[in-house]
């Protein structure tokens, strides 16, 4: 599927547009019970991508750790692995997103602290560990990493690093507060030990409109899909 489609469809107010056109041709038909199933529908979605309805179902990702903090030896010296979280164009230039910084920047942080010796990155999707090892270069980071070759997603993430573990060591697991409750389980399925280093809770900019809450909405969608569908995959 092209870049720009797969974009488009998979985008709330694509779906947010879809469920509405589709109550309005419903109630035209008379079926008004199935079309106020979808007007709300599509209330819905129109609510998951301001920043308060966006930033509230991420951080509720909380709720499904498997692994309290409160039972990591913050202190303790461990490699890392820190997961892409995805790249933008920004004038036909791939750029990391906002997501991936944030993630190397914690990467960094335990570097400086001496916490971390080593950083294994996935090489994920559209180079997205290259882009992350050339971002620790270029904030004259001494931090030791190693890139694998490209996966398409966090399952795969794992897959692809997995050869470069030890299954008796313990790992500090980089990525998004979101994204560790599925990326956690994932881990522990493949027998790799983790412990989380993750980015801060979400705040959300504005009430109903920012321009980043979509993209919010977005993957707070895709997160619950993605749980629900790696469940029954047996992945997590």
């Amino acid at each position: 599927m092209p870049l720009l489609i797969k974009q488009i469809v998979s985008h709330p107010y694509f779906w947010m547009g879809v469920f509405f056109l589709l109550a309005i041709w419903l109630r035209n038909k008379r079926k008004k019970r199935l079309s106020i199933t979808f007007f709300i529908t599509a209330f819905l979605f129109l609510l998951v991508s301001t920043p308060v309805g966006s930033v509230w179902l991420l951080n509720q990702a909380d709720a499904f750790y498997p692994e309290p903090f409160v039972n990591c030896d913050q202190n303790q010296i461990r490699d890392t692995i820190l997961l892409p979280g995805g790249v933008y164009k920004d004038k036909n230039v791939e750029r990391l997103s906002h997501w991936s910084i944030e993630r190397a920047k914690l990467a960094i942080a335990l570097e400086k602290n001496q916490l971390t010796n080593l950083v294994i990155i996935p090489g994920g999707y559209r180079d997205e560990g290259e882009k992350l090892g050339h971002y620790l270069l270029s904030k004259d980071s001494n931090t030791n990493f190693t890139i694998g070759v490209g996966s398409a997603n966090t399952y795969e993430n794992f897959i692809e690093i997995k050869h470069k573990l030890d299954a008796d060591k313990e790992y500090w697991l980089v990525t998004s507060r979101w994204h560790y409750p599925r990326a956690a389980r994932i881990a522990n399925k493949l027998g790799i030990n983790v412990c989380p280093m993750v980015t801060q809770p979400l705040v959300a900019k504005g009430f109903l409109y920012h321009r980043d809450a979509h993209w919010q909405g977005k993957i707070a969608i895709h997160e619950m899909l993605a749980t629900f569908l790696y469940y029954v995959l047996g992945r997590i």
